[in-house]
């Protein structure tokens, strides 16, 4: 359901990624002999690399805070067999009450989130270029 919820928003930034790399790069590769898919690999995608990081990180870090869904599809059940530990965070301090643990572990989960993203941010920035 995720997917189906932010494929739009993300093919958005990505046509508008599209539509802003320059024609004259798209004809001078295919001047200087470059073929369809050598024009594509070595052109359009370092161009639309910010896009590619933009939209990566969204997707990222929303699927680690993804709380809503399973709160309103399944309330992490059967059991605990579809809880996220975004609703694990929930259901330890505010139904089980016992509140230490619950911001021990949003503690512990804002660090790991904070590092995936940077890390992927920095990944990504590297094959940026610039038109």
């Amino acid at each position: 359901m995720f997917v189906w919820q932010s494929a739009g928003y993300m093919m958005v930034i990505y046509i508008a990624a599209l539509t802003g790399v320059p024609k004259d790069m798209l004809e001078a590769a295919t001047i200087d002999g470059a073929g369809y898919w050598q024009s594509i690999r070595k052109v359009t995608l370092p161009l639309i690399m910010p896009a590619v990081t933009v939209c990566l990180f969204l997707t990222i870090s929303n699927a680690f805070k993804m709380f809503d869904l399973n709160l309103s599809l399944t309330k992490g059940g059967p059991g605990t067999s579809t809880q996220s530990l975004a609703y694990n965070i929930y259901a330890e301090a505010l139904v089980n009450n016992r509140y230490g643990l619950g911001t021990a572990k949003a503690m512990l989960f804002f660090l790991a989130v904070s590092l995936i993203a940077v890390t992927q941010v920095w990944l990504t920035k590297r094959k940026e270029v610039e038109a």
